[in-house]
């Protein structure tokens, strides 16, 4: 349990032994005693004992921030921050310790880089006013700008077209990949206030299959503001260009709405709507060209270490050949946990069923099921390995449309 702001330590999570399990929770006892030091010793025995969870090298960074004893606690946090997961905590509190060692630039480049890699509306709020305190409006606040680059290797044993077509090729490939991602503030001013312009480039590139190696570019505008009783309203717009062989394929213009708010403990609630225009410049799909429609619902909860992801999607369609305007009504479940530094593990469903209407009177229903299973590693720095299998299995009423697909990627990726 934990407010961000250096109040409170983090609960007992499942521990590997007896042992550790108990030292940890004497801890969290001493330390809502406001009984410090016992509390830190504690926890510094549960590390010697073999425990090192992420949230354990939190506590003790809390505990030894607390007794004052700040290099112990920047030691904690540090490693606590070779967790992607608490990464963006970790560094906030760094920049608490950094202040209280009266190094100011130090201080402002953590919580600079907490505000850029987080999405805890919390968390943003207590970075940017740390920042703003220390007179960094402008320098820091305002130009925030966060990055994130990713590049590595796959196969996929059945390619399959950008778009979503329900085509795919019957073959399989090795291929390799590359990311980078951006947002950043806009410069302030009455026109500008609180605007974000956000960015992703995307190449995929098949190692034989070469008709299916795809380009993305993507640039969007977004506005951020608060509204009613605790929600946050982000609406935006947003250009994407895909290419495919080389070739002019699809753009898509889309406007965004979202509205954000934390319920009660840890869990958030997204509400969202997405309106696309799908432009196909391959003249081949030129029928599918028209609107589509999103409209969906999210929640995410932190419950005893795990992380727990519930959604709802729906989907409308309305394109030039109306025997492809499908409705699609998608739910998702996910949990993700640290079990140990270092280590982040997902796994996640998503199933969909598309059902089509054809002029003949004709129908067609389609089931598709998404499993995922992925595993994050830190590595020295802001560097993670990130290992993913997705297998995707379609079932559908009418001949022709039944696939299954696995894919399996091994990616470098850095925050910034």
């Amino acid at each position: 349990m934990t407010d961000y702001n250096n109040s409170w330590v983090m609960a007992a999570e499942k521990a590997t032994n007896p042992t550790t399990s108990t030292l940890f929770a004497e801890g969290v006892r001493y330390y809502r005693a406001k009984d410090f030091a016992r509390a830190l010793a504690c926890f510094q025995q549960a590390e010697k004992a073999g425990d090192n969870r992420p949230s354990l090298y939190y506590n003790i960074g809390v505990c030894a921030f607390k007794e004052g004893q700040y290099p112990i606690s920047r030691q904690a946090f540090l490693k606590t921050a070779e967790s992607a997961q608490m990464r963006p905590i970790a560094f906030y509190n760094l920049g608490l310790v950094s202040l209280k060692e009266n190094k100011q630039p130090e201080a402002k480049e953590w919580f600079t880089q907490a505000l850029n890699l987080t999405d805890d509306d919390k968390l943003q709020t207590l970075a940017s006013s740390a920042l703003q305190r220390m007179g960094a409006s402008n320098e820091a606040t305002h130009m925030a700008a966060a990055k994130y680059i990713s590049a590595g290797f796959g196969h996929d044993d059945n390619a399959e077209l950008a778009s979503d077509t329900s085509t795919t090729s019957g073959q399989g490939d090795c291929y390799a990949e590359a990311l980078f991602y951006f947002k950043s503030s806009l410069p302030q001013s009455t026109f500008t206030k609180n605007l974000q312009a956000r960015g992703t480039l995307y190449y995929q590139k098949y190692f034989d299959l070469v008709e299916y190696d795809l380009g993305m570019i993507t640039a969007g505008l977004f506005h951020t503001m608060p509204v009613g009783n605790n929600w946050q309203l982000e609406s935006g717009v947003d250009y994407s260009y895909l290419a495919q062989d080389g070739k002019n394929f699809e753009q898509i213009p889309s406007v965004n709405l979202q509205l954000k708010k934390y319920l009660a403990g840890r869990t958030r609630l997204n509400l969202g709507y997405r309106l696309s225009y799908l432009d196909f410049l391959d003249s081949q799909y030129r029928y599918l060209n028209g609107w589509r429609q999103r409209f969906e619902v999210d929640t995410s909860s932190k419950i005893k270490g795990f992380r727990l992801i519930l959604g709802y999607l729906l989907e409308l369609n309305d394109r030039d050949d109306d025997d492809y305007s499908a409705r699609r009504h998608q739910v998702k479940a996910g949990v993700s946990y640290t079990p140990f530094a270092r280590l982040n593990l997902f796994g996640g469903i998503k199933y969909r069923i598309s059902d089509y209407d054809y002029g003949t009177g004709a129908k067609r229903e389609d089931k598709r099921a998404i499993s995922t299973a992925k595993a994050t590693y830190g590595l020295s720095g802001k560097w993670d390995a990130i290992l993913e299998y997705q297998y995707t299995d379609n079932d559908s009423d009418m001949a022709g449309y039944d696939y299954t697909r696995k894919v399996v990627s091994l990616n470098i990726a850095r925050s910034f």
